[in-house]
């Protein structure tokens, strides 16, 4: 049979109330030169139908006098041989499948493109003119047939059709592929749970077995099973093929392969656990910012007043020997903040060019009387001339929380704590886990322990702070948080491997730098006295006294101001009244940087020292780049700023 131009010669009559659809529709397909007629309700429909044969009948399911059904039943009834295409909402499965039974050609779901109507027009004007001749009965099976393989055939998803019992009647070509059977098998033979992972197939059967109301429960997963015996997630939807007296009579199964889903949506939790941890990182470091700031107002006091006390006692006295003891324990609270602002990243502390053998071999020998004599340690230091840019006091920091780690976890049963040191290379494949390392050489300190090992539940959190499973007063949880911090922002990284019942292994990666990188050693000098007018500015009174009478002891004259707004106007009156000011950072009603470029606006030639316990908004570059001379961090020995003046007060005189 020669090919027909099916466009010119198709008439179709186009049911449904709704006014947009109906000309939207009509519109685009007498654009294609379909000859279409458009009515507005099912009762319009059957009068077309008594006055004319149509080609193809296109009409809405849910309309309020005459419903698709009926539109159905009357084209059948006058036309036996019109095709009809049914449109219904997306959820309403089961009212398709239900107008399929009644004879309906083909169905599509609302809303719909026209591309895809006008696909289906041509595939039911196909079968028309195929049939055309043949007996009604013969053509009804047929179409039928082709009905189900083109619904089948053409779902992206797996289809599978069982009888009540749950035996497979027919199975989609996609749906054999996606379980690993050739898709010639037809699949009969097989049951629905066949292709469901044992543990799911009782969940399948009471998920979707038939409730009072005659409904299915669903969408569900599960882990599908394929032919091979592997296991992939899946998604189900079922619903009911209906017999004539509107019982159950098969169930549909429609079956989705969500496994890339489910690695999408893993890889998105993984990235929100991420950004969660972040945004805790963050908070931590924020607190700790604000604690440092006001516990370095605090120092400055404590060690101001200790160094003055025993300035003015006898160096051989009882009391002398205390204060010393004060100022020791003061300047070890001082390297503590120090050590919580390099864990939160929000301070870099004084590095050097260092090798860390000696720290290590010393940190060692500092360690043994402290552990049980239950407890071996075995040590592997390689003699290497690598160095490394740290603080010391944080290498020793580092390996005493790591062995204090290891020590806890032997402490009943006793063990071997074993401590390398050693060199290595690593590429950039080696650091794939670690894209923010840079590669190159590496010091690698390891600390291994044949303890109990870490619970793999929890080892994601052990460099989380304030996280720790052990007893109170065995440790604060902040130990691994604050190595962790520390080798991060020297640019390293560190490892854990676990062996649950076998011990861990903790490994730090220091990045190696060539000799002579970092400052050099500065000799100690003593507090230099001087002379001239100075503005101190400080809202906290006790500081501020503090510092007059420390300056004052140096041949100072101080004049004093708590207020920044109080010291502008001060100095806007008597400009050149002062050989140089120093300013506290945080005050209220004007910071001291912003106070700084005040005065400095008032007189270009006036030096400024900026003084602050802690700040994010300014920075040593920053205040420099303002004008600012010097920028120094809370607590301030009486040396160290003295230091500060004579250096700014030289500078002035020198210009």
């Amino acid at each position: 049979m020669e090919s027909k131009d099916l466009t010119k010669e198709t008439s179709i009559l186009f049911v449904d109330d709704e006014e947009v659809i109906r000309k939207s529709f009509t519109r685009e397909l007498q654009m294609e030169h379909f000859a279409v007629t458009a009515v507005a309700s099912g009762s319009e429909a059957l009068r077309a139908l008594e006055g004319k044969q149509y080609d193809l009948v296109i009409t809405d399911l849910m309309m309020p006098d005459v419903d698709g059904f009926g539109v159905l039943k009357a084209t059948k009834k006058l036309a036996p041989l019109t095709s009809v295409i049914i449109l219904t909402g997306y959820g309403d499965m089961q009212s398709a499948i239900d107008a399929l039974r009644l004879g309906a050609d083909d169905f599509a779901r609302k809303p719909c493109e026209v591309e895809e109507l006008i696909f289906r027009i041509r595939r039911c004007m196909d079968k028309r003119n195929l049939l055309l001749g043949r007996k009604r009965s013969e053509e009804a099976l047929r179409e039928r047939e082709e009905r189900h393989r083109s619904i089948l055939n053409a779902s992206p998803d797996g289809i599978v059709i069982t009888d009540m019992e749950g035996q497979v009647l027919m199975i989609s070509p996609k749906g054999l592929t996606m379980f690993g059977y050739d898709p010639k098998d037809k699949g009969q033979g097989h049951m629905i749970t066949d292709f469901i992972a044992p543990a799911y197939r009782d969940h399948l059967l009471s998920n979707f077995s038939i409730k009072a109301d005659g409904l299915m429960s669903g969408p569900d997963e599960y882990l599908g099973l394929r032919k091979d015996g592997t296991t992939f997630a899946i998604e189900v939807n079922s619903d009911f093929i209906r017999s004539e007296d509107g019982q159950p009579a098969n169930t549909v199964y429609v079956v989705r392969d969500i496994t890339e889903r489910k690695r999408a949506e893993e890889e998105k939790m993984s990235l929100q656990a991420q950004l969660i941890h972040a945004q805790k990182m963050e908070a931590i470091g924020t607190l700790a910012g604000g604690i440092a700031h006001d516990f370095n107002n605090l120092l400055s006091l404590i060690l101001g007043y200790t160094e003055m006390a025993r300035a003015a006692t006898p160096p051989d006295s009882l009391v002398a020997q205390k204060l010393e003891k004060v100022l020791e324990a003061g300047q070890r609270s001082v390297a503590l903040v120090k050590q919580i602002l390099a864990f939160s990243h929000r301070t870099d502390t004084e590095r050097i060019p260092l090798n860390p053998v000696h720290i290590v071999k010393e940190a060692i020998k500092l360690l043994r009387p402290s552990l049980p004599s239950t407890i071996v340690i075995r040590q592997q230091i390689d003699t290497s001339n690598r160095q490394i840019l740290a603080d010391p006091t944080q290498i020793h920091q580092i390996l005493m929380n790591l062995c204090t780690n290891a020590f806890h976890a032997m402490e009943q049963t006793g063990g071997a704590l074993e401590i390398t040191l050693k060199d290595c290379e690593l590429s950039q494949s080696d650091l794939h886990q670690h894209p923010e390392v840079s590669p190159g050489s590496f010091v690698v300190l390891s600390i291994s322990d044949t303890g109990t090992g870490i619970d793999p539940e929890i080892s994601d959190k052990i460099f989380d702070p304030y996280f720790t499973t052990k007893a109170i007063g065995k440790g604060t949880g902040m130990g691994l948080a604050i190595v962790h911090g520390i080798i991060t922002s020297y640019g390293g990284f560190i490892t854990s491997k676990n062996n649950v019942g076998n011990g861990t292994v903790f490994q730090v990666f220091f990045p190696a730098v060539k000799e002579g990188i970092g400052p050099e050693a500065k000799p100690v000098e003593a507090a230099p006295p001087g002379t001239g007018h100075i503005l101190l500015i400080d809202d906290e009174v006790m500081l501020a006294e503090l510092d007059k009478e420390m300056l004052e002891q140096l041949g100072y004259e101080i004049t004093v101001q708590t207020s920044s707004l109080e010291a502008l106007a001060a100095f806007r009156d008597q400009p050149n009244r002062f050989e140089a000011v120093i300013t506290d950072q945080t005050m209220p009603g004007m910071t001291g940087i912003d106070l700084a470029k005040q005065m400095l606006q008032i007189r270009s030639d006036i030096p400024i020292i900026l003084c602050t316990g802690y700040s994010t908004l300014v920075s040593e570059e920053q205040a420099k780049t303002e004008g600012i001379r010097e920028f120094a961090i809370k607590p301030l020995s009486k040396t160290k700023i003295a230091l500060l003046l004579k250096k700014i007060l030289t500078e002035r005189k020198t210009k």
